[in-house]
């Protein structure tokens, strides 16, 4: 038994040394975590896009509510993939990014509330119109110019 026990120390001992010389798996380098990063934002940004563009081609009434309540659903999901991946990003496209991100969320939830208080009144149609204008404006000066 004793010998079981002076052999399997050198074997163990090999085993844990070859783990530790660059053959384990450490999860993927930072140029990877970066490169996912980055790849996660311009498919939300684009999105994004996407999403601004179908709530343009709609026309403003009753009837277009649950396609804009999705939309609006999807950009929200969006930003907050955007966020979720900021942190893996290159330290210049992070801050280029959580700008971008900080100003597109700030105008469009004043747009929405904008939106909101023309629903209320009982002038859908004359809200939502210059509320997606203004959201389209919003997505091309804030987020349009994150490098993809």
């Amino acid at each position: 038994m004793r010998l079981l026990h002076v052999t399997a120390l050198p074997a163990l001992l090999v085993a844990l040394a070859a783990g530790g010389c660059g053959g384990g798996d450490n999860g993927p380098s930072k140029e990877a975590q970066q490169a996912q990063a980055q790849t996660t934002v311009c498919t939300a940004r684009s999105d994004i896009e996407t999403q601004v563009t179908t709530l343009k081609g709609l026309k403003p009434s009753l009837a277009s509510v649950p396609q804009i309540q999705a939309s609006v659903s999807a950009i929200v999901a969006d930003l907050g993939k955007i966020k979720d991946a900021q942190p893996d990003l290159r330290p210049d496209a992070r801050q280029q990014v959580e700008q971008a991100t900080t100003t597109f969320t700030d105008k469009a939830t004043a747009v929405a509330k904008a939106a909101v208080s023309g629903g209320l009144s009982g002038d859908v149609a004359g809200q939502l119109k210059p509320a997606i204008q203004q959201l389209e404006t919003s997505y091309r000066e804030a987020l349009k110019p994150i490098a993809c």
